[in-house]
């Protein structure tokens, strides 16, 4: 059993949850000590069917390892800053914030990446059973998530009700089996970039409405 006590949070969905997110006022972020994330290897490719739709070939691995959280050059994730804040407030003495990084870019509820049984579903629950695990003092504090751009372009035969209740519907099982085998815990969800609000209008709207 690992010595170290950590309080968890959870970073899920798409590819500004990943680290990949510009804003108009960057976060420089300064690697702390006291800020570790945990990280499974994967590898991930956008490829086409016979048919010319495109899909993306995900390969996971089990491979899971804790490090110091840091960030790409010029790139960011609002889980950083929400880690620095729930440290600066919250953070209790002796114990350490511990950040499970299960995001990948691209990735959505459409094509079956995220809903309960899904392989990233899967893949996070199995990294945030290793992080408790290591340690029976270690606790779930928070759910962070970013996602939904991808589910306003796909389904193109969706109207705004359908699209909204498709959302909604499996948003909501994610959480309640989440909560169901780990507890209940806050769910912090992040809004979309202007690009994707000024390109998908309706369809943002519709997504936004179902996480309301």
């Amino acid at each position: 059993m690992d010595n170290t006590v950590y309080d968890i949070i959870i970073i899920a969905g798409q590819s500004n949850a990943q680290g990949c997110g510009i804003g108009e006022d960057p976060f420089e972020y300064i690697p702390d000590d006291d800020i570790l994330i945990e990280r499974g290897d994967f590898s991930s490719l956008v490829k086409k069917t016979e048919y010319g739709n495109e899909y993306l070939d995900l390969k996971l691995s089990d491979n899971y390892y804790i490090e110091k959280a840091t960030l790409k050059e010029g790139c960011g994730c609002f889980a950083f800053s929400f880690a620095k804040k729930y440290k600066e407030f919250d953070l209790e003495k002796g114990r350490k914030v511990l950040l499970i990084q299960t995001a990948i870019g691209g990735t959505g509820f459409s094509k079956k990446h995220w809903g309960v049984g899904d392989m990233l579903y899967e893949r996070m629950c199995k990294m945030v059973r290793y992080a408790l695990s290591l340690n029976s003092k270690n606790r779930l504090v928070s759910f962070l998530w970013h996602q939904g751009e991808h589910d306003t372009f796909e389904n193109p035969q969706f109207n705004f009700e359908e699209r909204k209740q498709f959302y909604y519907d499996n948003l909501n099982s994610m959480i309640n089996s989440f909560r169901k085998e780990f507890g209940v815990v806050s769910f912090v969800c992040a809004g979309f970039t202007r690009q994707w609000l000024e390109t998908y209008t309706s369809q943002s709207k519709a997504v936004y409405e179902a996480i309301e």
